[in-house]
């Protein structure tokens, strides 16, 4: 697998831009493909090595704690197991931060991170925009006073007031941890990916091994943390302020849904553990049966959680608001689930 096209001077209008399933896995693929690496979205979050859990406790007097089941790390897996060199730009001074848009304005594509709080192109749920500065995307090009993204909140090229993309960069709103402050990535490129099958083979490798031999808030030690910690701190906000607790159980429950321990995510996963199947001729990788399991453990837990918020909304006296006993048990069954199928995957490539 090697380069397809040069990485010359671009113009916004002959991006190829394909949207995936979120911010990070849009501007991975996006960016693979403009540097002539075209692969499935899939196979680039099995190269990153996303299957991976992080129970995120990181601001307790400001939100609440999240369970994450990607890993945060993917771009730094993905360009490593590729044989590319990743560099995290952080500039601080004002011409080391002008520095960073003279290198777009003169033709290259970049991976920046964002408060997308500031781009007035985005469709809010509710109307309300948030503050979230980890959010990634690729600035195409910048001409004159109007730079072009490549955002997963749209389905093509977006032109913005350079104003605009200054404020997101430099933003110093939300929580402190998720400061942008002005990143952006700088990738030296490989001339081939090499053999793709050793590639998968030992990201699949490492993703089992940072799995099973993480500790405290991370793999599964995370999930089974979380399990024991999450309606400890779902009590306190109950006990506190209904509203936060209505919130931090509607965020929590959408996220088991839909989000990263929920279907978008684990639908990649199960998209990379069929091409690694293939790949690696080891059929049982693919564990259809034990996939499901898992996805339907979160997915129960994730309406559970959604029904609390709801409770709280409608119903705040209800003598069965502060039973978390569904959800302890719901939590249980799916830190067994994950141990499941993390065990079968490690006897399949071990075969």
């Amino acid at each position: 697998m090697g380069k397809q096209k040069g990485n010359g001077t671009i113009m916004h209008d002959r991006f190829d831009f394909r949207q995936s399933s979120d911010c990070i896995m849009s501007a991975m693929t996006n960016i693979m493909r403009y540097n002539g690496f075209d692969l499935p979205d899939a196979l680039i979050y099995g190269l990153g090595e996303g299957y991976f859990f992080w129970y995120a406790d990181l601001a307790p007097d400001e939100s609440p704690p999240v369970l994450i089941g990607k890993n945060v790390f993917l771009e730094h897996r993905l360009f490593e197991n590729i044989g590319a060199s990743l560099t995290v730009h952080e500039p601080v001074s004002p011409p080391e931060i002008e520095a960073s848009y003279a290198h777009i304005t003169a033709g290259t594509p970049t991976v920046i991170k964002a408060d997308p709080y500031y781009f007035t192109y985005i469709d809010w749920p509710g109307g309300d925009a948030l503050h979230f500065g980890e959010h990634v995307l690729i600035v195409v090009s910048i001409e004159g006073q109007t730079a072009y993204l490549a955002d997963v909140f749209e389905d093509g090229i977006v032109a913005v007031p350079l104003t605009e993309l200054r404020a997101a960069r430099g933003s110093v709103h939300g929580m402190e941890a998720m400061h942008p402050r002005h990143r952006w990535y700088q990738v030296t490129y490989p001339d081939t990916l090499g053999d793709p099958r050793k590639a998968v083979h030992g990201a699949l490798d490492n993703m089992l091994r940072h799995m099973f031999d993480s500790e405290g808030d991370f793999g599964l030690a995370g999930i089974e943390r979380a399990a024991g910690l999450y309606t400890d701190r779902l009590r306190q906000y109950l006990d506190t302020d209904l509203g936060q607790f209505a919130g931090a159980c509607q965020a929590g429950g959408g996220r088991m849904l839909e989000g990263h321990c929920g279907a978008f995510n684990r639908g990649m996963f199960e998209r990379f553990m069929v091409l690694a199947a293939h790949m690696l001729d080891k059929p049982a990788l693919s564990n259809p049966v034990l996939e499901s399991q898992a996805l339907r453990s979160w997915q129960t837990l994730g309406d559970l959680i959604m029904q609390k918020s709801e409770t709280a909304l409608r119903a705040p006296d209800a003598p069965d608001l502060g039973d978390f006993d569904a959800i302890d048990e719901a939590f249980a069954e799916a830190v067994e689930n994950e141990k499941a199928l993390c065990r079968s995957i490690d006897h399949a490539l071990a075969a």
